[in-house]
């Protein structure tokens, strides 16, 4: 009886350890410095794509940083407008770069559906 349960015991740590090993992908979504990849981009479009996220990202700890803690209305609102002034200026250098299929891809990939802008959807379940 006790080899019985030691032998499920090591077949359940044996089935976990494959499904961690081999998680279901299809699901995820692709940081943002795998876009290039995820898009099939060439050599030079695909290193003006990760240099201008790589930019947009540096420019967003900047402004968190110069703005700190968002503690209260004034200081959520200015870091929120911050944000968006940087994911539309990002986004309008990506439109240069990118084909509008490739964009609507890129798109699809980093806002999942429910979410507009980064931000949840009216009426999307938290």
């Amino acid at each position: 009886m006790n080899l019985l349960r030691n032998l499920a015991a090591v077949l359940a740590v044996a089935a976990s350890t494959a499904a961690l090993a081999n998680p279901d992908s299809s699901l995820a979504i692709p940081a943002r410095a795998q876009m290039a990849a995820a898009l099939n981009l060439d050599g030079q479009r695909g290193e003006k794509v990760q240099a201008i996220l790589a930019d947009a990202k540096a420019r967003m700890t900047v402004a968190r940083m110069q703005l700190g803690a968002a503690n209260d209305d004034a200081s959520r609102a200015a870091l929120l407008a911050a944000i968006l002034l940087i994911r539309y200026e990002t986004d309008a250098q990506l439109a240069t770069v990118l084909t509008p299929d490739e964009f609507a891809r890129f798109k699809e990939a980093v806002y999942p559906g429910g979410w507009v802008r980064g931000l949840p959807a009216r009426g999307t379940q938290m």
